[in-house]
């Protein structure tokens, strides 16, 4: 919507509650209701808003699908500070999560020969994990021995919806620089016996709560075996969402899953940087530190 913040929570304000239900309607209906004989058809009609109805039309629109995403990311947004918006951000949920059923989405692989320029800046964009620093560093991402995949919509077909970055090894990757090292000499695809998945992105913010990971993830799976039956290992090396905050709410805990090698390393990690650590976890030992480097 081209509108400022205020006209744009205006109008959406206008949408969910002059293009409601019929509540009156609905309860006649309800306090009518005759088990024997049933008003099924005129419930069904009464329990679908005006609003629903105005958005359905979108979909024949150019771009129509797109601007209800995007509706919908404003609405997540709005609603939590304007809950009368709750029911129309819940409305376009459940319409896009049937327009967007798993059925109807395109499997594409993105390359660096093939792929339009305007996606690949998009694929800069969108990438919500390690950040891409440039046109080299993508490049690298889909080298020949690195496969890119993502989820497409007909009504979309230039907006990755989900996509997933796959690093060809062989062997198990022990962290994530070294498949981001852009002067790592490139893998022989032909000799990779693992496929190891770095990173998984979601692109649109409006179809938020409608899940595509775990079917993107097996569907690149079935197309890497397509591709090179040799693959016998897949794997993830991806940050694990709510771990430093689980690891600072449970330093015993932590303490003790660590064998004393590994106490004695991390002493002595605390020791040797202890500019760059707070107090904060009690170890068993003696030094008392906590860290934001990814080093560990």
């Amino acid at each position: 919507l081209r509108l400022n913040p205020q006209g744009k929570q205006d109008f959406l304000l206008l949408l969910a509650n002059d293009f409601d239900v019929d509540y009156p309607t609905i309860n006649n209906l309800v306090a009518q209701w005759d088990t024997s004989n049933p008003n099924i058809k005129g419930l069904k009609k009464a329990l679908n808003s005006p609003r629903l109805r105005l958005l359905k039309l979108f979909n024949a629109l150019p771009e129509g699908v797109k601007f209800l995403v995007d509706m919908r990311a404003d609405l997540i947004q709005l609603q939590k500070n304007e809950t009368a918006l709750k029911p129309l951000q819940e409305d376009l949920r459940d319409l896009l999560g049937d327009w967007f059923d798993l059925g109807f989405l395109e499997l594409k692989q993105m390359t660096w020969q093939d792929t339009p320029a305007e996606l690949l800046e998009k694929l800069i964009q969108y990438e919500a994990v390690h950040a891409i620093t440039g046109w080299d560093d993508l490049r690298n991402r889909i080298d020949s021995d690195r496969r890119w995949f993502g989820f497409f919509h007909p009504q979309m077909p230039n907006e990755p919806l989900i996509f997933i970055e796959v690093a060809l090894v062989q062997g198990m990757a022990s962290n994530i620089d070294q498949l981001l090292d852009q002067s790592a000499p490139i893998e022989d695809t032909h000799s990779a016996d693992t496929a190891i998945f770095y990173s998984i992105s979601n692109t649109q913010q409006g179809l938020a709560s409608i899940s595509f990971g775990n079917y993107l993830i097996k569907n690149v799976v079935a197309e890497l075996i397509k591709q090179h039956p040799q693959l016998q290992h897949f794997a993830t090396l991806s940050p694990i969402p709510g771990l430093r905050k689980w690891l600072n709410k449970h330093p015993t805990k932590v303490m003790q899953l660590l064998s004393e090698q590994q106490l004695n390393a991390l002493n002595h990690y605390c020791n040797q940087h202890p500019d760059t650590w707070r107090p904060k976890v009690r170890l068993v030992r003696q030094s008392s530190c906590h860290h934001s480097d990814r080093k560990l």
